[in-house]
């Protein structure tokens, strides 16, 4: 992962979700998602909050050693 791809994953979440209804995003402190949210913003739709530091193992199963 890195911030260009993330960031075009982050136009095509925000055409595909479109301006109808209210979304709340969830994204660890990745600093490729950080640097994402700068070339790609939100729209008034979408609410991005962040994890909390080094919690992303409680809340993704997969990071849990499941995989």
């Amino acid at each position: 992962m890195n911030s260009d791809i993330m960031a075009d994953w982050l136009h095509t979440f925000y055409r595909h979700i479109g301006s109808s209804r209210q979304v709340l995003l969830l994204m660890d402190n990745f600093s490729a998602h950080s640097i994402a949210l700068e070339l790609a913003p939100p729209p008034a739709n979408v609410r991005i909050e962040f994890l909390p530091k080094n919690s992303t193992a409680m809340f993704q199963p997969l990071d849990q050693g499941i995989i």
